[in-house]
């Protein structure tokens, strides 16, 4: 029995229509539970493993299989280790996840996979014994030569154009894609939707762009577009473009920006990528390719703030006291954050653009996410938070209860999907179409449709979701000009 719905109208919204691509439909038996008229899945669509560097140097052991298991309901243990490796930590969410989606970082998949796998040639370079026996100094090189710099590069144990380390990150890609089989449930139970995904991770000069991409279906390109390979947004999208969308494979995918709390202003750009006034075609393909903003993950609030554009007393919840990466490990170096590092800003930015080209970027649907680097999908409950981690530090047997964490950190948020049923169709549906929400981790129920004329008693009405489908659109939505023909 679902808890009763907060269900909010609003009269006032005013947009243009947009066509989304087709969503590809995935074989499988139907769900037993399945609601025309939709239901709210709980879930977390960025989440970090052993696969990822920072995961991985700060002592994470967690797999993508040990991550969809803890989201569905198992016991994680983490660290710090004992002797014997045995986890000296455990935890359980106290409520099974609907979906979930591991986002191991693309970028070093294979200089992992070598600098963890004797044998394997480049296993005894400098770099990989560093992160072998430094792994604090390891983050740092690797992370800066290959995510923060404005022209990322592979190194040197590669081998010729990065060959040696494109072949074993295939295996890394492959065990990401075989976890997610695993847990998605193809029977008539859909208990659990698990997607296949990996972020991007491009941070020039520290300034955050990074994006999770996830997709619709099993079928996915061949190798993760990273940062290293793709170093822009635009050439992201060009990538995905090419080895998914274009493929006739069936490929479908959307990209997610997250955390623009720390993109020192980069992340929702007032102009066009190379410093020209925004078009409407550059507008038109980032509102196809980013439909979603992720405002709400551990690692702070991208909503709004006090003083960059907004004097509101609620833009004080969960902010940092930096504007990018390099505030974090510099203090010396923070600088206040800019307006256009939130995602409120951007909203409005967008109706300024669409005023002038008729194509809107920043028309997003909100989702929020953990960003846990410990392989604890959903793991955002504040009475049992034990860090999420992230910052490369290695966890000793001395750690503190609720390290390894910056002190700011909190234990971030879920995103919330309307859908028919638990699976990757529908599910992935309600992502293009924005049915969402965010949370900072309470499983609230939130509903709101729009429309010119709704009845006053509309909100205690039983048929409520339904004559909010019938007569407007609900969250995400667009709802036409009211002077459109067929608006009253």
């Amino acid at each position: 029995m679902l808890p009763p719905v907060i269900r909010l109208v609003s009269v006032s919204l005013v947009f243009a229509l947009i066509v989304l691509p087709p969503v590809a439909l995935a074989a499988r038996e139907p769900c037993e539970l399945n609601d025309p008229l939709r239901l709210p899945w709980f879930g977390d669509l960025h989440v970090h493993t052993a696969l990822s560097l920072d995961a991985a140097t700060q002592g994470t052991r967690g797999r993508p299989v040990d991550a969809y298991n803890f989201a569905s309901g198992g016991t994680l243990g983490i660290q710090p280790y004992d002797a014997s490796g045995n986890p000296m930590r455990e935890v359980t969410l106290e409520r099974p996840l609907d979906f979930a989606a591991v986002t191991d970082h693309a970028e070093l998949f294979g200089e992992l996979r070598i600098c963890e796998t004797p044998g394997m040639a480049g296993h005894d370079s400098f770099v990989c014994r560093l992160f072998r026996y430094w792994p604090r100094a390891a983050y740092y090189l690797m992370n800066n030569k290959a995510m923060a710099s404005e022209s990322p590069e592979r190194f040197g144990f590669c081998g010729e154009n990065g060959d040696d380390c494109r072949r074993a990150m295939l295996s890394s890609w492959s065990e990401v894609q075989a976890a997610a089989e695993q847990y998605y449930d193809r029977s008539s139970a859909c208990s659990f939707t698990s997607f296949v995904g990996y972020e991007w991770t491009g941070s020039p000069n520290g300034r955050n762009l990074h994006r999770n991409i996830i997709f619709g279906s099993s079928e996915v390109p061949v190798e993760p577009a990273s940062y290293v390979d793709a170093p822009s947004p635009r050439r992201l999208w060009d990538a995905l473009e090419r080895d998914c969308l274009n493929t006739g494979e069936g490929c479908s995918v959307v990209s997610i920006p997250h955390n623009s709390n720390l993109s020192g202003g980069l992340m929702f750009p007032t102009g066009g990528p190379d410093g020209e006034a925004m078009t409407a075609d550059y507008a038109r393909r980032r509102a196809d390719f980013e439909p979603l903003v992720e405002m709400m993950q551990h690692k702070g609030d991208s909503e709004c703030r006090i003083g960059a554009g907004e004097a509101d007393e609620y833009c004080g919840f969960e902010k940092l006291p930096y504007d990018d990466f390099i505030g974090n490990t510099f203090p010396w170096l923070r600088r206040e954050a800019g307006p256009m590092s939130f995602v409120r800003n951007a909203l409005l930015h967008g109706l300024v653009v669409e005023d002038s080209t008729g194509q809107n970027p920043y028309r997003f649907g909100l989702i929020g996410g953990t960003d846990t680097h410990l392989a604890a999908a959903g793991a955002a409950e504040e009475t049992s938070f034990l860090g999420h981690g992230g910052a490369g530090k290695p966890a000793g047997s001395d750690l503190a209860p609720g390290l390894p964490d910056n002190i700011e950190n909190n234990p971030g948020g879920l995103v919330v999907l309307w859908a028919e049923e638990n699976s990757r169709p529908a599910l992935f549906a309600a992502l293009r179409r924005r049915e969402t929400y965010a949370t900072s981790g309470p499983r609230m129920l939130l509903r709101l449709f729009a429309a010119w004329e709704l009845a006053d008693d509309m909100c205690e009405a039983k048929n409520f979701a339904r004559e909010g489908y019938s007569s407007g659109v609900p969250m995400g939505g667009v709802r036409e000009s009211k002077n459109a023909p067929g608006n009253k």
